[in-house]
């Protein structure tokens, strides 16, 4: 169960689409600026760790061969 959660928390795709969907909520005002401000910090701060993340297992794979 872990492993889904943190698959889910650091996919990058994930990521992506929850920002998209962030981004509309704004636009159309369900959210107000400061929780959509906390929300994209959060998601943003997920992205950069996911993107070390892939970039480490990228690393580890090609020092194997």
């Amino acid at each position: 169960m872990k492993e889904e959660v943190d698959k889910e928390m650091y996919d990058l795709e994930h990521i992506q689409k929850k920002l998209i969907q962030l981004q509309m909520m704004y636009e159309l005002e369900e959210i107000s600026e400061e929780h959509y401000e906390e929300q994209e910090e959060e998601l943003l701060i997920r992205y950069e760790v996911a993107k070390k993340m892939e970039m480490e297992q990228w690393e580890n794979m090609t020092k194997r061969k």
